[in-house]
């Protein structure tokens, strides 16, 4: 009951509905008719079966499936159980979990006499085939569920006068067909039982069908003489004869050699091997072909050999793309070039013939690597080499031309005389060709290119300049513009620029020449190095001349003439679909008249051929046979006056699939053995389809030839296969292979099946063990079983312990020898090898549980150092001391005392440290002592510790932050540094101090040690901040380092006052924090005089508190405020929450005064300037930019100011015109001007400040204009 089996309508057959059983069915004879059995759904299954019927046995209502799913059932399963004899039996049924959860179930089981008895059955018998005048056996084999006795019988079938017999016991059938005979015969095989069955049908019957065909060749091999290119036995070739060893040939026999259907080569055999020439291969075309062999005689054509495939190229390599290599290498810069090719990684090979020193190219990567040296500046050619599979040769010239870092790139480009770009004009016509430079210089770098002339050549024959004013020179480049017309030249053409300012890197115009288009075709417009000395190209920020090896002079494709465009095509085409018409004109654009025809055609470039068709006005195409994907070539287009353009064609080739390629495999199993995993796949290849885009799967397979179970893997990359319950011998049967694309193929599978000896059985074992216990030995073997009695077991071999423990084997290799690593306690897993005397084996684990004892801790000895100055020091004796049990801590438990007037010693820190208490401030010796650690179970253990005791004097670091740049000195307060380090002791140092408002910094009473003294960048500075290492001996005393800050106000900040007078001298910079305290203070000038200075915001945020001890050890102050007419405070910027003001002008134009007197300095309306002149401080009406934000103001030039001007001088009285200029532009510009003299003459300070200042956009007033005159009179 519930089993599921078709309705069979007649013998063999199962393509009927399917039923479920209810009660004995013993007419199923379990060929093909049993698929299943029902494990839920029985009370439904009842129900149907109590369902009322009418005469005919149908039910009056009928039961409808609404609906069936099929699904993966991870819940229930089927227990198989087999009668070898009457009687009861418990049948236990166990489940587990992947958790070790189990339950159990039993049931009674009772087989009774079966009264029923079925007929046998054939299996399946596949064609059988043999070769002319060759007996051939068949192995009928049956099924007989009850194993009775059976009988075989045949009957031969047809007109035919062949023999069959039978052995009646074994099955055994012999087939002699007649003399010279080939095709088909058959006969019927027949099956019965010696018994009478009690099923209707006695016997099973089949149709053998036997195909006689003339003895094939037993296999085909190219001549390694036909086989070219760098392997002679790859069966790639570019031989346009070939002959091929055909072996297994009869003597007198026709060989014939077919490429697929098609014979191309015949001879005669004179023995068992015959060689055959094809001559025809160019009619074979490109790509792989399939070669057979066959023989006739009589005119009786054979069978076929195997198959062998050729690859047929007789087609050199096509040429790297043009565009794939550059025109240009760099001195002492590494050109590496990936160089790509359609037949890469299919055995294409590079080389380089002639190459100039240091050029290499990876063999089968076509990876380019060169870096040329200066020896080699100037143009250079390669010769590059590439070698297919089969041997053919392309080689391609390469130039590339050496050249150093190009700093300037010169363009060409054609326009209409309104400046749109041009690729053509027609004759009679007017343009314009641009010369355009650029500075190549990255980013900021570069500032544009300051002069620049070239040689413009052309081909006079095409275009030439117009007779009235051909040259024309756009701003900037109008200076000293430059251009001579001559035939096919326009000589020294350039100029150079007005502008004083860099330009940046953009492309700029340098000339442009109008010219007239006389006839078509391409005038080869391009550029060349001047000839005339100085007619140099410069940039603005580099005095010396550009060498032309660092210019790109560049070239114009534009052309006359040409009415027309050669538009890119593309086509689709599938796979082996023979030449195609390309018509690659149809899309080209013309004007007026033009009649296009084809010039000429490039080389595919994945080896296609293409043709030009007799009229010029089309292409033929033809792919290389199984070729899909994207090939490209160029065309070239012409109209009647001869004017050429190319375009460019791209070839879409869609593929279609290939049946795959399924190899005959041969496999050995044991007996009794199930589900056997065989790899068919290994053998077998896609064919000629990419193996890449196809996935191979069994996807069917046939019955066995023996009565085995086959059924395809899960994943259909193998096939399980469990030969019948006894069976020893031969199985064969065939599967079918699938590509996924559509297409199959068939192999045959031979499988022997031999006599087996199982694996012995082992059972997992357990042991428990002590912490540090000895060696031990322990019996693995006793629970486990050999599925022969009369064999006995061995331990082959143990697996190795992850914790270090000791495993072995005893010396009679029957127990294992376990000791546990050294204090370790927990569970380990070991594996076991278990072996049977009959050479079976398998894997046992054993699992040692080693119960833990608590260990002592161990106490290492140490060698410390303290300081007797330091009164009290901590020591650290548990840093080095051992636990070796986890999860205690270690405590100090007990010490000794060192001798008397060695100094005394204490527990700290619960027993965490040591503190030891010198006999004296001045004290030195070695102090020696023990201590006792516990580990808090009981277990203790004691240490040495030898203590060298030093003396030493607290030591401090101090020093002073200066500012310095542009040659001033200017002391820094507010400040924090930070000290951090290691001192002698071990103990970490981390200390911070603000540095005073006399600049001065201190960190006191610091032992010996280590240090780093650190400070943080500054904001609003070009500040990265600085750290000063500080090593400082037992013996040393105070340190005194000073920090210097060296980097410059960012450009961001810097005001036009920063420059004129005593204002540049005097000043007071604060960077205020968002509480009003100050982060830094800087002084210069008076200011630097003043002592103790401190700068902050008042509670109301309008006005900075400044207060100050004066040179009388006063303490004076002012309050400033932040705004309104005669504030002299400016806020220049804020990062963050921290703002910077600028106090203008001396201290004493601040009003500092002594504490209780009136503060109305900072009420003035002026500040003071300079030698007596007073400016509003509203006045200055507009301010330049000087430099870009984030780069440092130009530093003045310290050693072009006059070395005798004093501080009091130089804090008074205006700058110089010369100084003046210096603080704007920079030491570089003063240098620039006059490299010869570390300073400026009057009249070129003039001269540079009347070009500078109207270029910084400034509107000075008339009282700044005042002081500039004085300094121009002076």
């Amino acid at each position: 009951t519930g089993v599921l089996s078709y309705a069979k309508s007649t013998d063999d057959t199962n393509d009927s509905q399917f039923f479920i059983t209810e009660g004995p069915q013993r007419f199923l004879d379990f060929n093909h008719s049993v698929f299943g059995q029902l494990v839920e759904g029985d009370a439904v299954r009842e129900a149907i079966s109590n369902t009322t019927v009418n005469a005919s046995d149908r039910p009056l209502n009928d039961a409808v499936i609404s609906s069936a799913t099929i699904f993966n059932d991870t819940e229930n399963g089927v227990v198989m159980l087999r009668a070898l004899g009457s009687g009861s039996a418990m049948i236990t049924v166990t489940v587990s979990d992947n958790e070790g959860n189990s339950t159990s179930r039993s049931f009674m089981a009772t087989t009774v006499q079966d009264v029923a008895n079925g007929a046998p059955f054939l299996n399946a018998i596949p064609t059988v085939e043999t070769t002319v005048n060759t007996p051939v056996t068949v192995n009928l084999t049956s099924q007989d569920a009850e194993n009775d006795t059976v009988i075989y019988s045949v009957q031969k079938l047809g007109t035919q006068n062949f023999t069959v017999t039978v052995d009646s016991s074994t099955g055994v059938a012999t087939v002699t067909p007649p003399s010279g005979f080939t095709g088909e015969l058959q006969f019927r095989a027949t099956v019965r039982q010696t018994t009478t069955p009690t099923t209707a049908s006695p016997d099973d019957n089949q149709l053998v069908t036997v195909v006689v065909s003339q003895t094939a060749p037993t296999g085909i091999d190219l001549l390694p003489a036909s086989d070219s290119g760098a392997s002679d036995s790859d069966n790639n070739t570019r031989a346009q004869s070939l002959t091929f060893a055909v072996s297994g040939t009869t003597p007198d026999a026709v060989v014939e050699v077919l490429a697929g259907d098609q014979v191309v080569g015949t001879a005669t055999a004179s023995g068992t091997t015959t060689n055959v020439q094809v001559t025809n291969v160019a009619g074979l075309g490109q790509g792989s072909t399939l070669f057979t062999a066959r023989q006739r005689i009589g005119g009786q054509a054979g069978g076929l050999s195997p198959s062998l495939a050729v690859v047929l190229d007789s087609q050199a390599p096509a040429v790297i793309a043009p565009g794939t290599i550059p025109a240009s290498a760099i001195i002492d810069q590494a050109l590496s070039v990936n160089l790509q090719h359609a037949e890469e990684g299919q055995g294409l090979t590079y080389s380089l013939l002639n190459a100039p020193a240091g050029a290499t190219i990876g063999a089968s990567d076509g990876l380019l690597s060169w870096t040329p040296t200066a020896a080699l500046l100037g143009a250079q050619t390669l010769t590059l080499q590439l070698t297919d599979l089969a041997g053919n040769v392309q080689e391609q010239q390469i130039a590339i031309n050496v050249i150093e870092q190009p700093q300037v790139r010169v363009t060409l480009q054609a326009v209409d005389t309104n400046g749109q770009p041009l690729t053509t004009v027609a004759t009679g016509q007017e343009f314009k060709v641009q010369v355009i430079v650029q500075d190549l210089r990255q980013g900021a770098s570069a500032t544009g290119v300051f002069a620049s002339y070239v040689d413009l050549l052309f081909d006079a024959a095409i275009i030439e300049p117009i007779a009235n004013n051909p040259i024309s020179h756009p701003a900037p480049y109008r200076n000293d513009p430059s251009g001579t017309v001559q035939t096919g030249l326009i000589d020294e053409l350039g100029g150079f620029s007005s502008d004083s300012v860099g330009l940046d890197g953009d492309a700029r115009v340098l000339a442009e020449v109008t010219f007239l288009a006389k006839a078509a075709g391409n005038p080869a417009l391009r550029t060349e190095s001047p000839d005339n000395q100085g007619n140099d190209i410069l940039l603005y920020d580099i005095t010396a001349r550009i060498p032309f090896s660092r210019v790109d002079f560049g070239a114009s494709p534009f052309v006359v003439g040409a009415d027309f465009e050669a538009v890119d095509d593309a086509f689709n085409f599938d796979e082996d679909s023979g030449t195609q018409v390309l018509n690659v004109l149809s899309n080209d654009t013309v004007t007026g008249s033009a009649v296009l025809t084809i010039a000429s055609v490039g080389a595919p470039t994945g080896g296609g051929t293409v043709t030009i068709a007799a009229d010029g006005k089309s292409l033929n195409y033809t792919a290389p046979a199984n070729f899909n994907g994207a090939e490209a070539f160029t065309y070239t287009a012409q109209n009647q006056a001869g004017v050429k353009l190319t375009a460019t064609v791209t070839v879409q080739v869609t593929d279609v699939n290939d049946p795959p390629v399924a190899l005959n495999d041969t496999f050995t199993v044991f007996r009794d053995s199930s589900q056997n995993v065989l790899e068919v796949l290994s053998n077998d290849h896609s064919g000629v389809d990419e193996a890449s885009a196809e996935t191979l799967s069994v996807t069917a397979v046939s019955a066995g030839s023996a009565g085995g179970t086959i059924a395809p893997g899960p994943s259909g990359l193998t096939i399980r296969y469990t030969p019948r319950a006894g069976f020893q011998g031969t199985e064969t049967f065939t599967y079918t292979l699938s590509d996924s694309r559509g297409g199959t193929a068939t192999g045959t599978v031979s499988v022997s099946v031999d006599e087996a000896n199982p694996p012995p059985t082992p059972q997992n074992d357990s042991f428990t063990v002590v912490e540090d216990s000895s060696e031990a030995s322990f019996d693995v073997l006793a629970n486990d079983t050999s599925n022969d009695p009369t064999e006995t077991l061995s331990i082959a071999a143990v697996g190795t312990s992850q914790v270090g423990s000791s495993v072995s084997v005893s010396a009679d290799r029957t127990r294992v020898l376990y000791k546990p690593a050294a204090n370790f306690s927990g569970s380990e897993v070991i594996t076991y090898t278990l072996l049977d005397s009959g050479g079976a084996t398998a894997t046992g684990q054993v699992t040692f549980q080693v119960t833990a004892v608590n260990d002592p801790p161990v106490a290492v000895d140490d060698s410390l150092t303290a300081f007797s100055s330091s009164g009290t020091s901590n020591l650290d004796v548990l840093g080095n001391d051992i636990n070796v049990d986890v999860g205690e801590t270690l405590t100090i438990v007990s010490i000794t005392q060192p001798a008397a007037g060695l100094g005394t010693l204490a527990i700290a820190n619960g027993g965490g440290a040591l503190l030891y208490t010198s006999p004296s401030a001045n004290f030195e010796g070695n102090v020696f002592f023990t201590y006792t650690i516990g580990d808090g179970t009981g277990e203790t253990d004691t240490a040495n510790v030898s203590l060298l005791v030093q003396n030493f004097v607290p030591r401090d670091v101090s020093g002073t932050i200066k500012f310095f740049a542009n040659g001033d000195s200017t002391l820094f307060s507010g400040y924090s540094l930070r000290l951090t380090g290691t001192d002698a002791n071990g103990a970490a140092v981390a200390q911070q101090t603000t540095v005073g408002g006399d600049g001065n910094f201190r960190f006191a009473a610091l032992a010996p040690g280590e240090y780093l003294l650190e400070r943080d960048p500054l904001p609003f500075l070009n500040d990265s901040g600085s750290s000063v290492p500080i090593i400082s001996g037992a013996s040393d005393g105070n340190v005194v380092s000073d920090l210097m800050i060296t980097g410059s106000l960012k450009a961001g900040y810097f005001d036009i006052r920063d420059f004129l007078g005593s204002t540049a001298r005097n000043s007071l910079t604060a960077a205020v924090n968002s509480d009003g305290s100050s982060q830094w203070v800087a002084a210069r000038g008076d200011w630097a005089a003043l002592s103790g200075l401190e700068v902050a915001l008042d509670t109301t945020a309008q006005a900075l508190q400044v207060q100050a001890v004066n040179a009388s050890a006063q303490n004076v102050s002012a309050s400033l405020p932040l705004s309104g007419t005669s504030s002299i405070v400016t806020e220049v910027a804020q990062e963050s929450s921290v703002r910077l003001f600028r106090v203008w002008g001396s201290s004493q134009a601040a009003g500092l005064t002594p504490a209780g007197n009136a503060a109305s300095s900072g009420q003035s309306n002026t500040a003071l300037v300079g030698e007596g002149e007073l400016v509003g401080a509203g006045e200055l009406v507009g301010e330049g930019e000087l430099v870009g934000e984030g780069e440092a103001a130009p530093p003045v030039d310290a050693a072009a100011e006059t070395a005798s001007r004093s501080a009091t001088e130089a804090a008074s009285r205006p700058l110089t015109p010369a100084e003046a200029l210096r603080s704007l532009l920079g030491s570089s510009a003063t240098r620039a001007t006059h490299s010869t003299s570390p300073a400026m003459s009057p009249e070129a300070v003039d001269s540079a400040m009347e070009t500078v200042l109207p270029s910084l956009q400034l509107e000075l007033a008339d009282d700044l204009q005042e002081v500039l005159a004085q300094g121009r009179e002076a």
